[in-house]
């Protein structure tokens, strides 16, 4: 059977056990109902109809706007209980418990319910829904709310606020949960969030937008995670400040729908593979640094894997600051480096997909597959002693190695306006020790330049770890030097010495060349490769020596004559 199929019959045996649920309440099969007649304590019988306080047998509705309060001396039951059953009504525990065996706020269409736990214990024996069919709303300030029943604790048409407090599971937890065309929120800003079973988001009706936002406290699921379960979902989650989610199995970012998920800060803990875009014309996201332009603090990332399956998947890195990923990506994906900031991966990648520097700086120290190309546009830069085993294709800035190191590609094309920022520690010594360098495997590619339009921007180092911007050591200003920008293997193709600016000062995030000279810089090919060559100027005593070796070869000449 084909996964969408599965997944419509999941959601609709999810619609149609949440709408059991509600049926077989006692309510609809004959039991006694006892509904809120005014406000007041759960324990006063005053406030219900037939003035009687409700039991575990009843049914109890809190309808008319009006609000029950249980407080530290108060034990309310009921066996269903309906915070806004067909109305607007309000449930405020502030000690004391409340148990019962199923529970719904904002049951039936037009209603409006509001529980808020500020202490206390609300016990739900089979399941809890919030937002069925009508809006429900749940505030957890402290204290706990319990789902014991395997049918599991739903978030539909609503919203969800743990600031502190528990808020638990056994069964599952689904977030944008039922009904169509309906908008579910979670907040978690303290406290924690669990389910001994699976998360679950976007398992309702027809277009249904979830958000799961975690700012402080934890939220934790047993099984696998999910998020846009159904073909017209869209699910997003936002991890930020100190909040943490732990996920014990895969966490699936967008299955048959649309997954986006954000992370800014806290941590994001997955015991197996993020997997983005499960299946054909889902939509997987993940924003390492969030959506803001020139990027964001970065939270924790741990997981065994980043896989891109049959859909749409995106990491797009969005960091401000330094970030370091050794998890490995795999499968088909696309990776974006949009952040201000600097992402070094370290990883054995095997991904597919286009690699594209807009801003910051990649760092490739570990490696990448063949099947991605990379651009590198006119604000990014690439840089890293690792291996890039697809095509390079060069409008922004290369900086190869690590203070100073090799940087291995495929096939590279340069363009205008183009960098390439070299350092230089030892004059002397070879490639990667004493220099930067490139070594690619297939040719470079420098047909699409015009004059002094790609830069060399040269920058000498004193000592690294960390760089330190001085003078090279072992270069004497009146010697000749070749140095290697670029090996190939098979060639340099389209070079003409003048399409390239040397920049001997500050330039583009360089320092400079602070050596003194006495002589010039060009760029030459030999070979198979592209140099860099230093060629010194004569001193005056030398020119007086030459001009004195002529005079007398003429001298000489004359007289044999």
């Amino acid at each position: 059977m084909k996964t969408s199929s599965l997944n419509s019959i999941y959601r609709w045996a999810i619609a149609l056990l949440a709408l059991v649920s509600l049926l077989v309440l006692p309510e609809r099969a004959g039991a006694d109902t006892i509904s809120a007649i005014s406000s007041g304590t759960w324990n006063d019988g005053n406030i219900w109809s037939g003035s009687t306080v409700p039991t575990s047998a009843d049914t109890v509705n809190i309808n008319g706007g009006f609000t029950v309060n249980v407080t530290s001396v108060v034990s309310g039951s009921a066996h269903a209980l309906l915070v806004g059953e067909t109305g607007t009504g309000a449930l405020i525990l502030s000690g004391g418990q409340v148990t019962n065996f199923a529970g719904a706020i904002g049951a039936y269409a037009g209603s409006n319910g509001t529980v808020t736990v500020n202490s206390g214990t609300w016990t739900n024996s089979d399941n809890l829904q919030i937002g069925f069919r009508g809006t429900g709303n749940l505030t957890v300030n402290d204290g706990s709310v319990i789902v014991t029943g395997a049918t599991g604790f739903y978030l539909g048409n609503g919203t969800l606020a743990v600031n502190g407090g528990s808020v638990s599971s056994i069964g599952d937890l689904l977030l944008d949960s039922s009904g169509d065309n309906n908008t579910s929120t979670a907040t978690i800003t303290g406290g924690t969030l669990s389910t001994n079973n699976r998360l679950i988001m976007g398992a309702g009706g027809i277009n249904g937008q979830g958000t799961l936002n975690i700012s402080g406290g934890t939220v934790t699921n047993a099984n696998i995670a999910v998020m846009g379960w159904n073909a017209s979902a869209l699910d997003t989650v936002n991890i930020s400040g100190s909040g943490v989610w732990n996920s014990t199995g895969s966490l699936t970012i967008g299955q048959s729908g649309t997954g986006i998920l954000n992370l800014t800060g806290g941590a994001l803990s997955v015991s197996s593979n993020i997997v983005l875009a499960s299946n054909g014309g889902s939509v997987g996201t993940l924003n390492l640094g969030g959506t803001n332009v020139g990027g964001s603090t970065v939270g924790t990332l741990t997981a065994t894997g980043i896989i891109g399956a049959s859909g749409t998947a995106t990491v797009n890195f969005n960091n401000s600051g330094a970030l370091t990923l050794a998890t490995v990506m795999s499968g088909a994906l696309t990776v974006n480096q949009i952040g201000a900031g600097t992402t070094t991966l370290t990883g054995t990648n095997t991904y597919t997909g286009a690699t594209t520097i807009n801003a910051g700086t990649l760092l490739v120290d570990g490696s990448t597959a063949s099947g991605s190309a990379f651009a590198v546009n006119g604000s990014g830069t690439l840089g890293g002693s690792g291996t890039i085993n697809g095509s390079v294709a060069v409008v922004g800035t290369l900086s190869p190695g690590n203070c100073p190191g090799i940087l291995n590609t495929g096939a590279e094309i340069w363009y205008n306006t183009g960098n390439y920022n070299w350092q230089i520690l030892d004059a002397t010594a070879g490639a990667g020790t004493g220099f930067d360098a490139i070594a690619i495997t297939g040719g470079l590619d420098l047909s699409n330049l015009t004059t002094a339009g790609f830069s060399i921007n040269l920058w000498s180092l004193s000592s690294t770890g960390p760089d330190v911007n001085g003078n090279a050591s072992n270069f004497v200003n009146t010697n000749n030097y070749s140095w290697t920008l670029a090996t190939t293997t098979t060639g340099v193709t389209g070079f003409n010495a003048a399409d390239f600016t040397i920049n001997t000062i500050a330039n583009n995030g360089t320092a400079g060349f602070i050596n003194p000279l006495n002589g010039s810089f060009s760029v030459g090919v030999t070979g198979n490769d592209l140099m860099l060559i230093y060629t010194s100027v004569p001193e005056p005593t030398t020119w007086a020596l030459l001009a004195a070796g002529l005079t007398v070869l003429v001298t000489f000449h004359r007289r044999r004559a």
